[in-house]
């Protein structure tokens, strides 16, 4: 497999270190960018973000060599140009007669390469828990990881609504066929879900079939044995015979027929990933992550020092930035009706606070390729401070201060939450995965409560001068539009005549961007109407009303909105 699920005994580790050196990229592969990020997307500006087109020799220089054959001229808006074949290397004799003349979905081996160079590049360092090594190309991975290959064919496949409708529902019955009828269990597997998890444009965050395949997936890492250290060479013969006399029996003799194992990088990473979606589903309805153990900390020590993938770094920036998010649930528990106690708010805030700031440490926000990131650290205050929004009883005094400081805090963070978001361009806006859709949501409902919370000490006013809420979702709903019009232009204008079924009107309900174009204007009137309610801005004419559309049925998770936006609790909503 490319991405081996094979345990290393502790013999083994000397080769692999071994290997990995002679796998580094030498200095003049990273002419121009900095070592700490050798060309990273979180590093050096890329002339990709100018809309320049990449060609070899630049890839070379930021690093990108790493990830895969990529053709001479490589478009990084519209990847526009298909690896030609020769830049494969050949197909093996163990599987080459077992490879599909086609790669499935209606699409072309070359429409299926680019794909996957289109995630190599710059999906993967987004969600930096499935790795592929650098020369896996889509014949081989179509042969050794097929549900893998699948969801990266969903995530970054150039097709259309309807086709991808298709492919949703094929991968789905696929895994339910491996892991639930064949009761199937490898990396594969895992690292299949998690690409569909992320990348699966699951019609909300709140869609309970995205609560059903996360945990799904933490059930699979169980089974896997990857969610803890494997057993100790006297607790595999305590399991072989039986624990009564194991110990007088072994005293004074060596074990030197039982290796010790230790889980492979990989396993590492898929077990974090789990780790990572789960606390970001679990986070918004008041559950606690089951995979918070000590094991995390011995993962995050291997992936750190291992220097194996660049974005390594940002992973486990990544990891102990959800660790604190659940900090924060478990300090101001959203389920409590009684609201926040007040000492409770004003000694917890600024340990929480202090433990970020070591996280994000020696990370230049000026640069711009770590815009993801930023928004990520900015959402984790909005979390820090939004519960001074609801606080338990009224507050006068030193105490007033302090939470009308904490909201001006909160307010800060959503600003430039905001601001990070607003700078993407909408090809940006496809290559994230649903995890910063999630907290885009978060963060909005948020404002609105922040900019209509009413009480002693809190300047409105101000706070409205200081964020235009209803401007910043207009910004909003052009760039989801404008991310949904690049996602179809790319889909009619396939590679190769690729057989792609052009969508119908039923088909707009699978975009995910128009779904949270409807969303964010539902908001955005909702707020109006508020402001026009309280007096806080003259009467509009004519009057605002509700827009009644599709979106707002049952499913698409408007009792969460409602209650998050009124000041209800998290917790009140089961998914």
């Amino acid at each position: 497999m490319p991405t081996s699920s094979n345990r290393m005994h502790a013999s083994d580790y000397e080769s692999v270190e071994k290997a990995k050196t002679d796998q580094t990229l030498e200095p003049k592969d990273l002419a121009g960018a900095p070592r700490e990020c050798e060309g990273s997307h979180y590093g050096t500006p890329s002339p990709a973000l100018h809309g320049e087109y990449l060609d070899r020799n630049t890839f070379q220089a930021y690093g990108l060599n790493a990830y895969g054959p990529v053709t001479q001229h490589f478009d990084a808006e519209d990847l526009a140009a298909p690896p030609t074949r020769a830049s494969f290397p050949p197909i093996g004799v163990s599987y080459a007669h077992d490879v599909p003349s086609g790669p499935g979905f209606g699409l072309t081996w070359s429409q299926a390469s680019q794909a996957l160079a289109l995630f190599k590049v710059k999906m993967m360092p987004e969600f930096p828990f499935v790795v592929l090594e650098r020369d896996v190309f889509a014949e081989q991975l179509c042969y050794e990881s097929p549900l893998l290959f699948r969801s990266i064919m969903l995530a970054a496949a150039p097709v259309t609504l309807a086709q991808r409708k298709e492919m949703k529902r094929s991968i789905s019955a696929y895994i339910g066929q491996r892991i639930i009828v064949l009761e199937e269990r490898d990396l594969d597997l895992l690292q299949g879900l998690l690409v569909f998890i992320a990348w699966g444009n699951h019609s909300f965050y709140l869609d309970r079939y995205i609560t059903n395949l996360i945990y799904l997936a933490v059930g699979l890492a169980h089974n896997l044995g990857i969610t803890r250290l494997p057993p100790s060479c006297q607790q595999k013969v305590k399991q072989a015979v039986g624990a009564g006399d194991v110990d007088e029996a072994m005293r004074g003799r060596a074990l030197t027929t039982v290796a010790e194992e230790f889980h492979t990088l990989e396993e590492m990473r898929a077990f974090l990933g789990c780790y990572y979606v789960l606390s970001v589903n679990s986070s918004q309805f008041c559950r606690q992550n089951s995979l918070q153990n000590d094991y995390m900390k011995y993962c995050l020590q291997y992936v750190t020092d291992s220097g194996d993938y660049w974005p390594d770094s940002y992973l486990v920036r990544m990891i102990r930035l959800q660790q604190v998010v659940d900090r924060i649930s478990a300090t101001f528990p959203a389920g409590s009706e009684s609201g926040v106690p007040v000492q409770s708010l004003m000694r917890g805030i600024q340990p929480i606070h202090t433990q970020i700031n070591e996280i994000c440490g020696n990370i230049e926000q000026g640069q711009v390729q770590n815009m993801t990131f930023w928004m990520k650290y900015n959402y984790v205050l909005v979390r820090l401070y939004e519960p001074a929004t609801r606080l338990s009883t009224t507050v006068t005094g030193q105490n007033a201060l302090h939470r009308s400081q904490h909201l001006t805090s909160c307010l800060q963070a959503v600003k430039s939450f905001f601001t990070f978001l607003l700078s993407s361009t909408p090809a940006d806006l496809l290559y994230r995965p649903f995890t910063c859709s999630a907290e885009l949501i978060t963060v909005t409902v948020t404002a609105s409560r922040l900019l209509l919370l009413d009480v002693d000490g809190w300047d409105l006013d101000a706070a409205r001068q200081t964020l235009d809420l209803v401007s910043i979702m207009d910004e909003l709903i052009a760039a989801f539009d404008n991310a949904s019009l690049l996602q179809k232009r790319r889909a009619v204008e396939p590679i190769e005549g690729g057989f792609l079924p052009k969508d119908n009107p039923d088909d707009e309900k699978e975009d995910v961007f128009i779904k949270y174009v409807h969303k964010i204007k539902w908001i955005k009137v909702w707020f109006q109407t508020q402001l026009v309610a309280r007096g806080l801005v003259p009467p509009s004419e004519p009057d605002v009303v509700l827009p009644d559309v599709w979106s707002l049925d049952e499913n698409a998770g408007n009792q969460f909105w409602l209650g998050l936006v009124n000041g209800s609790t998290w917790g009140s909503f089961e998914f």
